[in-house]
């Protein structure tokens, strides 16, 4: 009877010395979660003249993640609370793999945004508890414009067609020639622009090629300003011999204005 009793109480001792494990996660989780955003501002620190947003903003929440990453999965004494500490660390890890990328384009930017959005959501809900130390309103300090970055989407998206279109109207390009006494061979040509939009400030190179595709020959010309629905005639001349005409555009100044 006495060896049956000292099983029981060695398994109550055991029981409640998980209970104990148990509640000691639940408040070591508010401690860390205090220490981890002092780690984390000294991190904004040292990032803030970062040019790279993808950069900074994933020093920041690598220190984030990396202060309390040792919770997840863990047994909290809360069943509420150790979901929303679930729930919170996956969206943290999920912003970072959004920011993970060579060139950050405006869909990883929403995609980020949803993200940080359920982030901050689930770090309000932990601010109900009376254990939560950040300072306020500190969850939501890496927000980004979302409807500046719908419109800078909607515009590059835009400029990206037009482009396109441009880029038609000079595949429609073709010369026509003639040699004159001089042996200089004299080409012209008509470029149409049809994208919508007036076009200023571009160039355009006329490369002169060998049969085998070599280049032994080229023009280039800068346009001022080529007005929806315009044509320009192209007029140009070489001393070379050649068997086509490979036409190439420099846009790297381009302005598009939409009339």
């Amino acid at each position: 009877m006495r060896k049956f009793l000292s099983i029981i109480g060695l398994a109550l001792f055991i029981f409640l010395g998980g209970c104990s494990q148990v509640q000691k996660t639940d408040d070591a989780f508010f401690a860390d979660l205090a220490s981890t955003w002092q780690d984390r501002t000294e991190t904004m620190k040292k990032v803030e003249k970062e040019n790279d947003i993808t950069k900074s903003f994933k020093a920041i929440f690598e220190t984030e993640l990396k202060g309390l990453e040792k919770y997840e999965n863990a047994d909290f004494e809360d069943p509420e609370l150790g979901q929303t500490v679930q729930n919170y660390l996956k969206e943290v890890r999920a912003c970072l793999e959004a920011l993970d990328t060579d060139q950050l384009g405006y869909d990883d930017l929403e995609n980020y945004l949803n993200h940080y959005d359920k982030r901050v959501g689930y770090l309000k809900e932990l601010s109900k508890d009376k254990r939560y130390v950040l300072p306020e309103g500190s969850e939501d300090d890496l927000a980004l414009d979302r409807e500046q970055i719908k419109k800078d989407k909607a515009k590059a998206e835009e400029r990206t067609d037009i482009l396109k279109k441009f880029q038609e109207d000079l595949n429609k390009l073709s010369f026509q020639g003639s040699k004159d006494a001089n042996g200089q061979t004299n080409i012209s040509g008509q470029l149409s622009n049809t994208t919508g939009a007036d076009l200023a400030n571009f160039t355009i190179t006329i490369k002169f090629l060998d049969k085998d595709g070599n280049e032994v020959d080229k023009q280039s010309e800068k346009i001022d300003v080529l007005k929806n629905g315009e044509t320009k005639e192209l007029k140009y001349s070489t001393d070379k011999d050649f068997a086509s005409v490979a036409p190439d555009l420099n846009l790297d100044n381009l302005e598009i204005n939409k009339p």
